[in-house]
């Protein structure tokens, strides 16, 4: 249950600040996901870039969509701004930064409604494309699962490609695809790699940020007050640690402490695999703090 506290997306009792809210009337419409839960997705600056640039077009109306709750009842995946469906746009987005979420993309695809494999997709589907850090490095493990991938820094990429989708928003699926792999940094798994296990058929420059001072990273949307105090009660209340050096074992929604260790580990020394343990609770004066602050904070206003 803790868990499931950490990962919730905010209530309309606790508005976030920043978000984008748009009409879709006349707009081209964009869903941007991170395949992981609210927290560690809103923790994403990229995620936040590229959502931020998506929406500085007007044409453009871009709604991100999280991985659900654990434990949560299978339903129809819906974005976070106005709750509609992702098979209503025209482009699902996924920022991938780590390997760990491959299967997470997996899934999101399975709620939305779509076909996780492309070659199994309809014609009227939404294109699928994917970018981050992960990606960057390696696109092949998410190749068969993909249309098409940004390889390289999103406040490059995300202008020229509105402008191709934009231009190409009455075409097939095909020729929208033969257009994107025209732009630099864009990898069409289907033309450049059709046989599984195969390098690509051509280079593919991965695109850089010439000026990093043009693009200064920040977190456009955060948690309202009240959700933040909420965190940090449940926080408070619980206290789960995790020491582990990797993500690969970590469970959806945990929160992450450094190794409680008065000395680091060698550098031939394994470290912990994730080791979930429980700290000493807190004196009941804390404990009482906590639930009260958390009871103000996600009552009505």
């Amino acid at each position: 249950m803790a868990k499931d506290r950490f990962s919730r997306p905010p209530s309309p009792r606790l508005p976030e600040r920043g978000a984008i809210v748009k009409e879709w009337g006349g707009r081209y419409p964009v869903a941007i996901g991170y395949p992981n839960v609210y927290p560690v997705a809103m923790a994403n600056l990229g995620f936040q870039a590229v959502y931020t640039l998506l929406n500085a077009d007007e044409r453009v109306v871009a709604e991100r969509f999280v991985l659900p709750p654990a434990g949560r009842p299978p339903a129809p995946l819906k974005t976070l701004e106005s709750g509609r469906l992702l098979t209503a746009a025209r482009a699902v987005i996924f920022s991938v930064s780590f390997e760990s979420d491959y299967l997470h993309v997996v899934r999101l695809l399975r709620l939305a409604g779509l076909e996780p494999l492309a070659a199994d997709r309809r014609p009227g589907d939404p294109l699928v494309l994917a970018g981050g850090v992960a990606t960057m490095i390696n696109p092949l493990p998410l190749a068969p699962f993909v249309d098409a991938f940004l390889l390289g820094e999103g406040e490059v990429q995300v202008p020229p490609l509105l402008a191709r989708l934009l231009a190409l928003a009455g075409a097939a699926k095909e020729e929208v695809l033969a257009g994107l792999r025209e732009l630099p940094g864009v990898m069409v798994p289907a033309l450049d790699c059709p046989d599984p296990g195969a390098p690509p058929r051509r280079p593919v420059t991965v695109t850089a940020c010439r000026r990093l001072d043009d693009f200064v990273p920040a977190s456009t949307v955060t948690p309202s007050p009240g959700r933040q105090l909420a965190l940090a009660a449940d926080f408070l209340l619980w206290r789960p640690i995790f020491s582990s050096r990797s993500t690969a074992a970590v469970p959806t929604g945990a929160i992450f402490a450094p190794p409680v260790s008065s000395t680091a580990p060698s550098a031939t020394a394994p470290w912990p695999r994730c080791r979930p343990g429980w700290s000493r609770p807190w004196p009941p004066a804390t404990a009482v703090l906590a639930l009260s602050v958390r009871r103000w904070a996600i009552s009505p206003a």
